[in-house]
């Protein structure tokens, strides 16, 4: 579900700048939330699906390009830029120095879970829980206000409300 979507698009800054946060920052949440996750779950699809280049592409590229460009550089471009490069280009880099650094997991992982997770909910509380507030009933005169239970006051429509007699609202 991740790969699916640029991760650009998911926070659209450069990469050198999400590891300038302060890596308490990120580690806030419970780590087993980070690690409960199957690792082969977050690579569902097949590994050629992925980065979606013909193979002869990935070859034809004389070796000492691959090597001349020290490692620091892949993070002093913006993130979506990894993928743009060949994927020949990222993994003549020794395998353990990509997935042996927790911090460069909690990135690209749990960054964009909590971005997600937090974002809903957020977005997931219902709309009338914001509107019903008791300003809502203000407009109606003080002694119907309170004699109108907060449910029965918050059922009401405001025009109903103004318009009828404090018997009938309360």
């Amino acid at each position: 579900m991740l790969v699916n979507i640029p991760f650009n698009m998911l926070v659209n800054i450069p990469f050198n700048m999400l590891v300038n946060i302060p890596f308490n920052m990120l580690v806030n949440i419970p780590f087993n939330m980070f690690v409960n996750i199957p690792f082969n779950l977050l690579f569902n699809i097949s590994f050629n699906m992925f980065f979606n280049i013909p193979f002869n592409k990935l070859v034809n590229i004389p070796f000492n390009m691959l090597v001349n460009i020290p490692f620091n550089m892949l993070f002093n471009i913006p993130f979506n830029m990894l993928f743009n490069i060949p994927f020949n280009m990222l993994v003549n880099i020794p395998f353990n120095m990509l997935v042996n650094i927790p911090f460069i997991m909690l990135v690209n992982i749990s960054f964009n879970m909590l971005v997600n997770i937090s974002f809903n909910m957020l977005v997931n509380i219902p709309f009338n829980m914001l509107v019903n507030i008791p300003s809502t009933c203000s407009s109606t005169s003080p002694s119907t206000c309170s004699s109108t239970s907060p449910s029965t006051c918050s059922s009401t429509s405001l025009s109903t409300c103004t318009s009828t007699s404090p018997s009938t609202c309360s």
